[in-house]
């Protein structure tokens, strides 16, 4: 019998509607705006919206998004709080450089 090892891709980061307030200085209510709208796009499970990885940077890399709401000191705070999201950070590290070259991780 041949065993084969099954390569399971990376969880994504999930990032819930109180995160990204912390970390683009936007307000929960214009967030849900944006995740009604269709502008960030997210899944609603029950009263709860989460928002995986690729799509909030598919949401920064549109028109002036990452330079309009990714803001440092917002940053700073986020990881502050979230240890557990330094790894999106460094994973995106090359979008976040010179923010990232002012925090130490």
């Amino acid at each position: 019998m041949i065993q084969r090892k099954i390569k399971r891709k990376p969880k994504p980061f999930i990032f819930r509607v109180k995160e990204l307030r912390k970390t683009l200085g936007l307000s929960e209510n214009t967030i849900r705006k944006y995740l009604r709208q269709g502008v960030i796009i997210g899944r609603k499970v029950g009263k709860r919206w989460y928002i995986i990885e690729d799509n909030l940077i598919d949401f920064l890399e549109k028109d002036d998004n990452f330079e309009k709401y990714v803001d440092e000191d917002n940053i700073k705070i986020f990881l502050k709080e979230n240890e557990l999201y330094k790894g999106f950070f460094k994973k995106y590290e090359e979008k976040f450089k010179e923010i990232l070259d002012s925090i130490e991780l």
